[in-house]
């Protein structure tokens, strides 16, 4: 009887714990429709133009992460690429920077989406991540 408290414990400890609350960070999702094999080539862009670029800027800190969606079916929007920091401003300030590397190095890097991509659109999310 006088492990009783000490059961207690043991067993109503996990139930009242609670959940951390999530970090919120913020994510860009570029949506582009590229028909006719163009989200293959994309892939060949995103290789050669911005994987170094954004490859550096994780390393570097500026960014958490960065990706590539591309799906087998859904809506017409088939090629997807994100950029992920931890707040709006590091994510304003991210995109500037890429922008300025990727003009630097590739001025025609803007050509060589519109090569292959006839639309695209912009979406600036906030996740909610309880990874910490």
């Amino acid at each position: 009887m006088r492990f009783l408290p000490l059961l207690l414990v043991l067993v109503a400890a996990p139930a009242l714990a609670q959940t951390p609350e999530p970090k919120v960070r913020f994510m860009m999702l570029n949506q582009n429709v590229c028909p006719d094999g163009g989200d293959r080539e994309m892939i060949k862009v995103t290789n050669d133009l911005f994987a170094p670029v954004l490859n550096e800027m994780k390393a570097e800190g500026h960014i958490l992460d960065w990706g590539v969606l591309s799906h087998m079916w859904g809506d017409e929007y088939n090629f997807n690429w994100y950029i992920k920091a931890e707040s709006l401003d590091d994510w304003q300030k991210a995109w500037n920077e890429m922008t300025r590397r990727l003009n630097t190095r590739h001025p025609d890097w803007m050509q060589a989406i519109r090569g292959h991509c006839t639309m695209h659109k912009d979406n600036l999310y906030m996740t909610y991540d309880w990874d910490e």
